[in-house]
């Protein structure tokens, strides 16, 4: 081992890091063991602590590091005007192009940093709700930049487009191994400009129209609905590894041991959320298909039905995606045959769309149109725009990603449409 350590590269910091941030994405902070980490550099668990006192100080690093390399990208593209009026100028459109394309290229050349870093921001925000400053910077860079490229455009529109192609971002992030590089990079740029530039819908301004709490999860008289609706948010603010069992039964106001009385554990309590969550993507998406002509009419009844049920129930979605780490081995995989039903559908229809995608580019497409929804829910929670204003971002992605700027949006190019079929028994939303 002495001779190991000798040999022990400069770039260790580095490789523990990027073996943390993928371990992180992949399985959650809670998933992974520093004996694990340490296992996958090559060195003992003691050696790792030579870098990092602690398993939450390689979390920290790992978020710190992604930020700031963000927000180094966004602020590089801010400067002055150079004597452009600021719309739709030359320089304001050719700098809303390359700093798309820089964010596109940190994004994937980091993908599981990015991942980390946003399923895991509830760990070192002290209020979830609210940005941190590193990210008010980034959304103000991102903002100077927008504002001087595209004409018309409200704060709120910038603001709904920024969270937008921060969703975008991570679920492209998430399927980043799997893609071809360099060109998903110029491709998925593209897309990202496409929903930045989106025209402005100013039918609905963006306002609080869907409470946290939809009236279902008020307390309701049964005391397992109230132990669900208790642990909500408490899950959502803190994370699930941050609340006790007792401390959701305390709120739910049936003492923390009688929980026991309706759930077998924590993870059941979670595994019930899932099972809610899944049942009401379920129905929505059998009854967006079911009722389409062709296929550009299922992606806009599919878009509209997904972003009702994620802003209607917008803890519900959150805690679901951030959470998943956190299941039970026994459920998971029930659980992913069901999310494989329902991306089935999305992914029958995109292709329908798209036919010219390849099937790793079709599934990257939907998992970063299902992000850029639930984007709102989770950085939004109190401001959550009309659906409406959200879904011609969604329909902008999907035309543009591997199709150019000038891509197949709005209307796409729909080939024969027979329906993707539909994900099995139908159940009722509870």
């Amino acid at each position: 081992m002495e001779a190991t350590h000798a040999r022990r590269p400069a770039d260790r910091r580095d490789q523990i890091l990027d073996a943390a941030a993928e371990a992180f994405g992949r399985r959650g902070f809670d998933g992974v063991t520093v004996a694990e980490l340490a296992e996958s550099v090559g060195v003992t668990a003691p050696a790792l602590y030579r870098h990092f006192g602690a398993k939450d100080q390689i979390l920290s690093a790992v978020t710190t590091g992604t930020l700031d390399r963000l927000v180094a990208v966004a602020e590089s593209h801010v400067g002055p005007l150079d004597g452009v009026d600021g719309v739709d100028g030359v320089d304001g459109v050719d700098g809303l192009d390359q700093l798309t394309r820089d964010l596109t290229t940190e994004v994937l050349d980091r993908p599981w940093q990015v991942v980390a870093y946003l399923r895991e921001r509830h760990r070192w925000a002290a209020d979830t709700t609210r940005p941190t400053q590193r990210e008010v910077e980034l959304f103000g860079a991102v903002d100077q930049v927008l504002d001087r490229a595209v004409a018309g455009l409200t704060a709120s529109d910038r603001r709904c487009r920024m969270v937008a192609m921060v969703g975008v971002l991570r679920g492209v992030a998430e399927r980043a191994p799997r893609l071809s590089r360099p060109a998903a990079d110029a491709f998925i740029a593209d897309a990202v400009t496409a929903v930045l530039r989106a025209a402005p819908v100013h039918a609905l301004a963006p306002g609080r129209l869907h409470p946290s709490h939809p009236e279902t999860w008020r307390l309701p008289p049964s005391p397992r609905e109230r132990i669900l609706a208790a642990a909500l948010p408490l899950f959502r603010s803190r994370g699930f590894d941050g609340v006790g069992i007792g401390e959701i039964g305390d709120h739910a106001g049936v003492g923390a041991s009688n929980v026991s009385r309706y759930f077998g554990s924590k993870e059941e309590v979670l595994v019930d959320i899932y099972d809610r969550v899944g049942a009401r993507v379920e129905v929505a998406v059998d009854d967006a298909v079911a009722s389409a002509s062709d296929a550009d009419h299922a992606l806009q009844n599919l878009l509209e039905a997904y972003t009702e049920v994620a802003f209607g129930a917008a803890d519900l979605v959150v805690v679901v995606s951030e959470n998943r780490g956190a299941l039970p081995r026994s459920e998971i995989a029930r659980l992913r045959r069901r999310d494989r039903r329902v991306a089935d559908i999305w992914r029958g229809v995109i292709a329908a769309l798209r036919p010219e995608l390849r099937p790793a580019e079709t599934t990257t497409v939907v998992a970063g149109v299902i992000a850029l929804v639930n984007s709102f829910p989770r950085h939004e929670p109190d401001a959550l725009p009309d659906p409406s204003a959200v879904v011609p971002l969604a329909r902008a992605f999907v035309g543009a990603a591997w199709a150019g700027p000038d891509g197949p949006s709005p209307g796409l190019r729909p080939r024969g449409w027979r329906g993707p079929g539909p994900t099995g028994q139908r159940r009722s939303c509870s």
